[in-house]
């Protein structure tokens, strides 16, 4: 949709879109009633009438203007789907960049690959809620999901420790049977039942605690450093928990593959080494697939998901989502964790991202006090005409 053809609303949706404090400037361009070909034609005067008095940002702005009506490629993905389709066959291409180039970015940018896993993930959720109660919920949900994740890795992996230190005690073990396998699939088993069994501990005590909360207190709760330390180790252990468990399973397989198999033919070890390929390859494909696991992470916390308020393209509507499709869908949240993890040209790209998420919180909690006291008002008013008749 080209900028002269920008109806009021895409216009104050553009404003919006720049920075959540023009929310002023996108109200006069909604009073006023500017479309597109009019806030093309905006001269310095009338930018001053809508309140933009300083030359600089009014030179800014139309700098803006200017470059999104001559950019081809914005205009293309504010297109949706359609916009999306090459030439050959109809096949989606996307415009900057694949996911796996998005997710290399984005190592860079955050090196702890999911978003989760760094400290702003909960910091996140507490600046882009305006209702504590929301804030509270997503937190005990949290920690009931991983406690519960925690308990089976350690039961599991605990019951296999047990077994194999009841192994060692036999005769059997002591004349040899043992194998250099042995010591690797324990180790990897005692690793994850350590990481798994602190998480349980972290999560079952944090659980408590945040449930002793208020809900009225609960936001200062989830931005304190301790919560968010304690959120992250649980975190980080509950999900790296699995891994050494995983691979324990994998040599396990091995040790199968190998050494319970007679290897007296060419058969057996064609077998053997297929069986154990297998079991080898299954975890690092696994591992390439989780590309998209990663990526959701990111457009949850950096492409704004988390804020209450619906993130739209420039140019579009409420319920856009619904008219793209896909390929489309996934182009735009790409540019914006992009966009929103510029780490060359803002190192401190999180704590912006933490200050969007609070400046839209603040403008919500601003609409619903005036909402409550226009409410007041206007009962005021009906019970002061009641109490005269």
């Amino acid at each position: 949709i080209p900028v002269a053809k920008w109806t009021p609303l895409q216009t104050k949706q553009w404003c919006l879109a720049l920075s959540p404090t023009n929310a002023l400037l996108a109200a006069e361009l909604a009073k006023h009633k500017v479309d597109g070909a009019t806030l093309l034609e905006l001269g310095p005067a009338a930018w001053a009438e809508l309140g933009v008095k300083s030359p600089v940002e009014q030179a800014k702005l139309v700098a803006l203007v200017k470059r999104k009506d001559k950019d081809p490629v914005a205009r293309a993905v504010q297109g949706g789907s359609a916009a999306l389709s090459s030439s050959k066959g109809g096949e989606s291409t996307p415009l900057i960049s694949d996911d796996i180039k998005l997710k290399a970015h984005l190592a860079k940018a955050t090196p702890q690959v999911g978003a989760e896993h760094t400290p702003y993930w909960l910091l996140g959720i507490a600046n882009a809620n305006a209702d504590p109660t929301d804030i509270k919920a997503h937190v005990l949900r949290f920690l009931g999901m991983y406690n519960v994740a925690d308990l089976l890795t350690f039961t599991i992996g605990a019951q296999f420790i047990l077994e194999s230190a009841s192994n060692y005690d036999d005769a059997s073990a002591r004349e040899g049977s043992l194998t250099w396998f042995d010591p690797v699939i324990y180790f990897l088993s005692m690793l994850s039942v350590m990481m798994s069994g602190f998480g349980l501990m972290a999560s079952t005590i944090l659980y408590n605690t945040a449930s002793s909360v208020h809900e009225v207190n609960f936001t200062a709760f989830a931005k304190s450093k301790a919560t968010g330390m304690s959120m992250l180790m649980v975190n980080d252990l509950s999900i790296f928990g699995f891994v050494p468990l995983i691979f324990s399973c994998v040599f396990s397989s091995f040790k199968i593959g190998f050494l319970h198999n007679s290897l007296e033919t060419p058969l057996d070890i064609a077998k053997a080494i297929g069986f154990s390929v297998f079991f080898l390859m299954f975890p690092l494909l696994m591992y390439k697939q989780s590309t998209g696991v990663a990526l959701t992470t990111h457009y949850s916390l950096y492409g704004g998901l988390m804020s209450f308020e619906e993130v739209i393209p420039e140019g579009e509507t409420s319920g856009w989502a619904t008219r793209w499709k896909p390929d489309a869908i996934s182009e735009f949240l790409n540019r914006r964790c992009h966009r929103h993890t510029d780490y060359k040209a803002e190192p401190d790209f999180a704590l912006k991202m933490m200050d969007r998420y609070t400046e839209l919180t603040r403008r919500r909690q601003s609409e619903v006090e005036h909402e409550e006291a226009t409410g007041d008002e206007i009962l005021a008013s009906v019970s002061a005409v009641l109490s005269k008749k």
